[in-house]
């Protein structure tokens, strides 16, 4: 059999697969339960908007055609009062993440992220060729600005910071993003990843029709997955300066959102109060998770995001494994290196609580 490996280039031959996390099916089947709790994967636990439903619905009488962005794009835009050409559409913004390591992955350029950034990312800049340069984050795992400023030289093309962060839910203030711009040389591209923007309680980096003309390097990235309850539609969606645009759809696949995505996206996009109520019921759920861990005796570190990250020390695979055989599935933080944290997603407010009684039965037992 032919060995297809040495075809194979050396961009991708260092390479894993992506895992994902946990399904429900595959805890129901594997312990012979009938209800399993998600809580690994920082997903909304709130359906769509009644109006994204309707959307999907009428448009499935359309998919014999190829998708126009046209709406979504205008519906962006007018969000964040920018022009149609500062919006590029991805199919989640991990694939917008993608086209842009890619773009921007010049022969011996660097990479600067901090060391607890997202863990896709060393992924993206290995599958791109690009050098790695780390951060070191602060005792909360947060990013610290003057680290990474430190960290770019005259070879950094790309500076990412996921903010809030994908580990501990920490976030940088608008005035610390505003340093950063202000500090780097402009011929570094800088992408703020926002996944998690919607849910912070932190002073946020104002968006407007001044924004990209202040900041040409600057990149932003957002998603649907989160406060907008459409994560396995996969939506997503860059703002940047035209020119910066043009570049990016130039490596964009052709259609990366479908039809039905992309009128579930505008149709959530424009339903404003139910928006507010998914962010607000996240944050109320976030606020009972972290108080009520941190009455069972854990250390959490403060949140900006939909989950919540806490200590158990020697007992933390023992504690995530027997929360899984109870049917409740978390995240042990192996990937970042740290098996001692858990990572909690946000439930509904029943959810949340069966989760917390549980914890305190194996805590205490």
């Amino acid at each position: 059999m032919n060995d297809v490996s040495k075809q194979v280039s050396d961009g991708f031959r260092q390479l894993q697969p992506y895992k994902a996390g946990l399904t429900t099916e595959a805890i129901k089947s594997q312990y012979g339960l009938d209800n399993v709790y998600k809580f690994a994967s920082n997903e909304s636990p709130f359906p769509p908007s009644e109006f994204a439903v309707k959307a999907m619905s009428e448009m499935l009488t359309e998919v014999n055609r190829y998708p126009d962005y046209t709406g979504l794009r205008a519906s962006i835009a007018q969000e964040y009062q920018l022009a149609l050409n500062n919006v590029m559409l991805g199919s989640g913004s991990i694939n917008v993440l993608d086209v842009l390591f890619q773009a921007f992955s010049v022969t011996d350029s660097n990479i600067v992220f901090t060391s607890s950034a997202y863990f896709g990312y060393p992924l993206l800049a290995q599958k791109s060729g690009l050098t790695v340069k780390l951060a070191q984050p602060n005792a909360q795992l947060n990013h610290v600005a003057e680290n990474l400023i430190q960290q770019c030289d005259e070879n950094t093309s790309l500076l990412v910071i996921d903010n809030p962060g994908n580990f501990s839910g920490g976030a940088l203030s608008a005035d610390e993003i505003e340093l950063i711009l202000t500090r780097v040389s402009q011929e570094t591209i800088v992408i703020l990843d926002q996944a998690y923007e919607e849910f912070s309680d932190e002073s946020s980096f104002k968006i407007d029709e001044q924004t990209f003309s202040r900041f040409p390097n600057l990149v932003i990235t957002r998603t649907f997955s989160k406060a907008y309850s459409l994560a396995a539609l996969r939506v997503g969606y860059a703002l940047a300066d035209a020119a910066i645009i043009d570049w990016l759809n130039r490596g964009q696949q052709p259609f990366p959102v479908s039809s039905i995505g992309a009128a579930a996206a505008m149709a959530s996009l424009n339903d404003r109060a139910y928006r507010q109520l998914v962010i607000e019921s996240t944050k109320r759920g976030r606020q009972k998770l972290f108080d009520g861990l941190i009455a069972l005796g854990l250390q959490c570190y403060p949140s900006n995001a939909n989950f919540v990250l806490a200590e158990f020390g020697e007992k933390a695979s023992e504690i995530f494994l027997s929360l899984l055989e109870a049917g409740f599935i978390t995240r042990q933080m192996q990937v970042y290196q740290r098996p001692d944290l858990i990572r909690i997603s946000v439930g509904n407010d029943e959810e949340n609580t069966l989760l917390l009684q549980k914890l305190k039965e194996l805590l205490h037992a």
